[in-house]
């Protein structure tokens, strides 16, 4: 029986729901992370190891999928996949020893991934790859992050410990399992049976199999997403405790600024969605990945709550849209590899876990506001990057308009 109008829309709406809770459950852990170093008397090194083992999970859930997929039917993968959610976020609360946080939080890492991975997939199939719909999807995550620091602060302030609001969340994951086990994946599984033809199809022109990999527009996207994803996952994790630390910005203020951060997101995204049309992806990389550096370089200066909102304001505008711009600017460098896509987004994923970690190790050995400094330099060598795929892309032009 062929998939309806409403049928499509229904999956569309699944998708909105677990990515507006996904996240909310993503950005939960930079707001209590002060709580539980203080309660529990973690280094920042220790801390930092929970960050990079969350985008730790994020990176293998590209491979614990897949095999779940290959032993099971979709629909039952991706409801197993789904229930470390509420089970971890529950679990997190009940002061089991620090190697077992980390197994809990890598796990819930792979859920999120999961998630991406899905709901991804599902729009792009149901849409025809409309990129309103997948705007719109990220939009949602954008809604998630931006509510959960802000929902997080209120409840702190009328009384309630993070433990008891990580609790509630455990709770509200559990539409995100129920959402997948009532989703129809007709379509979804269909057009997968499609694509593994027309692979199959193309096969017959053999390719080097690392080929992309000689390309240096591609190396220049690699390279861009190993220092965006860095400088994400840290702004996500360590920004409510680096702002705490400044001495001229109160605990529940660092946290509503996390929020504005994430408003400004969702405003960038709008602009970068409209902007897209008539400007081509190298431009926009370039100046976002500027603006970038500029915005934590100001952060790292700011010696005052104004000074440190704007930079957050700029910051926002600059992260909107990174990924997805960074993602456009590959066009055909890496042709429709399977291959290609899992080294770019593999190695980007990378800079999310190193990063994190070298910020809490040297937090240890020289002090948070020393060690944020290595953030400047990340997004420095991220400028670096853009500007270079800027020039590659003039470049190429050039050549090609050249008589």
């Amino acid at each position: 029986m062929e998939i309806t109008k409403e049928d499509k829309r229904s999956v569309i709406d699944h998708c909105y729901l677990t990515y507006f809770i996904s996240g909310m459950v993503i950005l939960i852990f930079g707001v209590i992370l002060p709580n539980l170093i203080e309660e529990r008397n973690l280094s920042f090194t220790a801390a930092g190891g929970l960050l990079s083992f969350l985008a730790i999970g994020n990176l293998c859930s590209s491979l614990v999928y897949p095999v779940f997929c290959g032993m099971m039917s979709q629909k039952t993968a991706v409801v197993v996949l789904a229930v470390p959610y509420p089970v971890c976020l529950f679990l997190f609360t009940m002061g089991l020893p620090v190697p077992v946080l980390y197994v809990m939080i890598f796990l819930i890492g792979i859920t999120k991934g999961m998630i991406t991975i899905i709901n991804n997939h599902a729009i792009r199939q149901v849409t025809g790859s409309s990129n309103q719909y997948l705007n719109l999807l990220h939009m949602w995550y954008a809604v998630g992050a931006f509510l959960s620091p802000f929902v997080t602060m209120l409840l702190m302030g009328a009384g309630m410990n993070w433990k008891t609001i990580l609790r509630l969340l455990a709770v509200l994951t559990v539409l995100i399992v129920l959402s997948y086990a009532t989703m129809d994946y007709r379509k979804i599984e269909k057009e997968e049976k499609k694509e593994a033809g027309e692979e199959h199809s193309q096969a017959a022109e053999p390719k080097e199999k690392f080929w992309f990999l000689k390309n240096a527009g591609f190396l220049l996207a690699v390279g861009t997403l190993f220092f965006y994803m860095g400088l994400e996952n840290s702004v996500n994790g360590w920004f409510v405790t680096y702002l705490k630390s400044t001495g001229f910005m109160s605990a529940s203020l660092a946290t509503v600024m996390v929020s504005v951060t994430w408003i400004m997101i969702m405003i960038g995204r709008i602009v970068i969605a409209n902007v897209s049309k008539r400007v081509p992806p190298a431009k926009i990389l370039a100046v976002i990945s500027t603006l970038q550096f500029v915005s934590v370089l100001i952060l790292v200066l700011a010696n005052n709550t104004a000074m440190a909102v704007a930079a957050l304001v700029l910051l926002g505008l600059g992260m909107a849209g990174a990924f997805p711009t960074t993602t456009a600017f590959t066009g055909d460098l890496m042709g429709n590899s399977p291959l290609g896509m899992s080294v770019f987004t593999g190695i980007g994923s990378l800079g999310g876990i190193l990063t994190p970690q070298v910020i809490g190790v040297l937090a240890d050995k020289l002090g948070f506001q020393a060690a944020i400094l290595f953030l400047v330099l990340d997004a420095f060598l991220l400028a670096l990057f853009g500007a270079g795929a800027l020039r590659y892309a003039t470049n190429q032009k050039i050549q090609v308009e050249r008589p």
